[in-house]
């Protein structure tokens, strides 16, 4: 795993990470690594909040639990500044999650998410509501914050 693998990979002229710092247990190590192996420049592309953050209220709902708020992407930003690295950053919107063909599905998915058994499906599809939308590609989720950070490599 990331950084461990670092000694075994060349270095590139770009280092992308898509959707993982949220789960990196030492950020300031992981990120020193992409920056390691990347001649020109380190790409890095998350949420502005935690991605399964969505799922809070459901969490609270289902379970009576309040999960947590963080990792931001503000967070990450503040780590990485506080490392030497002083990444660029452009906040944009991206589609949210689906691409479901059928909206039980979409239901379905957020269900095992929740770890509840399949006999759930009707609450947890009258808890979405109105949260599900209908796309081009199928049922999922409305648009949400993506923050993608840069900045120079060190290879």
């Amino acid at each position: 795993s990331w950084p461990d693998a670092a000694d075994d990979i060349d270095a590139a002229d770009v280092a992308v990470c898509h959707h993982v710092f949220y789960n990196a247990p030492d950020l300031v190590s992981f990120a020193e690594a992409l920056t390691s192996k990347a001649r020109r420049r380190v790409v890095v592309e998350l949420t502005a909040r935690h991605p399964m953050s969505n799922l809070n209220d459901l969490w609270r709902r289902f379970h009576g639990l309040d999960r947590p708020e963080r990792p931001t992407a503000d967070d990450a930003v503040a780590v990485l500044r506080e490392a030497g690295l002083d990444p660029d950053r452009e906040d944009w919107e991206s589609p949210g999650a689906g691409g479901f063909a059928r909206r039980e599905d979409l239901v379905a998915f957020v269900r095992r998410r929740l770890c509840l058994p399949a006999e759930r499906d009707a609450e947890v599809a009258d808890a979405l509501g109105g949260s599900i939308v209908e796309r081009s590609d199928g049922f999922g989720f409305p648009s949400r914050p993506v923050v993608t950070l840069w900045w120079p490599g060190a290879a």
